[in-house]
């Protein structure tokens, strides 16, 4: 089976794809994992075919206004309408491309692929390896990770930076 795994972000949000991909590999299916461009070596080191995508988190984090936003989390929103939705729109193009033509399509929520997961609903399957937007009150919205907030706050920190349920 011919199988492509979609994932944005950062180390975390790669890896446990790599795995996964290593894995579907090892029983005999064709995979293919799309991400940023800088996580070629990471996923070529598990032996899958690696398609690129122009979003590179890491270069976004290390710039003046990641860096504004890493001391500010409530910067976050302005910075996914400046920074982070163009770089997923680009990948989109890519992510639609590589779904259309493989029989079976896992993808992190963060690359925005429900967005025509409709077009496919036989082969798409949502896949959070890491629990990190999904709205949950136990525990508080990795956006917040570095500041002392109570864990009563954990639901609320997610309505916050608007980037859960």
């Amino acid at each position: 089976m011919k199988i492509a795994i979609l994932t944005l972000g950062t180390q975390g949000d790669v890896q446990p794809f790599a795995i996964l991909g290593e894995a579907l590999m090892k029983r005999g299916h064709q995979v293919t994992l799309s991400t940023a461009k800088n996580f070629s070596g990471l996923v070529e080191s598990y032996g899958i075919d690696f398609l690129p995508v122009e979003a590179d988190f890491y270069a976004f984090l290390n710039s003046d206004e990641g860096k504004k936003m890493m001391k500010n989390p409530f910067r976050a929103k302005k910075n996914l309408k400046t920074w982070v939705h163009p770089m997923i729109y680009n990948a989109l193009k890519i992510f639609y491309k590589v779904s259309k033509e493989s029989d079976r399509v896992l993808f992190h929520v963060k690359t925005m692929s429900d967005y025509f997961a409709d077009q496919f609903p036989e082969k798409m399957i949502r896949a959070n390896v890491v629990p990190a937007i999904e709205y949950t009150t136990e525990f508080i919205n990795p956006v917040f990770s570095a500041l002392p907030i109570p864990s009563f706050l954990n639901g609320l920190s997610y309505k916050l930076s608007d980037l859960g349920g």
